[in-house]
This record gives structure tokens, C-alpha cells and sequence, in this order.
């Protein structure tokens, strides 16, 4: 079995620690347009963003790869 560069809490850790500063840098660089946005609905909004594109990027990348290993 391939030794991975992460183990899934560092991976985890990776990805949060991402998040967070893409909502930092979010907040920070529209703060005079909306100063109503506050650190953690940005974060909320970036975690949402990644996981989806992460989902929609599996199922149409990766499992049409399967799927059309399958077929042959």
C-alpha cells in the first residue's frame, strides 16, 4: 500500500486552516462594501463552496472514469 504525504486529520487540518484564511482574505477585502459579513458565515460559505466543488469534481471526473472503464 502507497504511504500518503497526510493522514485524514492532517488533511482535515489542511483544509480548514485554507478556509479560513480564504474567509479572512474574503472579509477583509470587502469589509467597506458589506461590514455586515462577519468571519464565520465567510468560512461557512467557503467550507460550502470547497465541499461542492469537490463533489461535483468526483462525480464528474472520477466516477465517469469508472464508468467508462466499465463499459469496455
Amino acid at each position: 500500500m502507497h504511504k500518503l504525504p497526510m493522514y485524514q486529520e492532517q488533511l482535515e487540518n489542511f483544509i480548514y486552516h485554507h478556509i479560513h484564511a480564504w474567509a479572512q482574505d474574503y472579509v477583509e477585502q470587502n469589509k467597506d462594501d458589506y461590514p455586515d459579513v462577519n468571519l464565520y458565515e465567510s468560512m461557512e460559505s467557503e467550507y460550502n463552496t470547497f465541499v461542492s466543488d469537490l463533489s461535483e469534481r468526483f462525480f464528474y471526473e472520477v466516477l465517469r472514469r469508472f464508468d467508462e472503464e466499465a463499459a469496455e
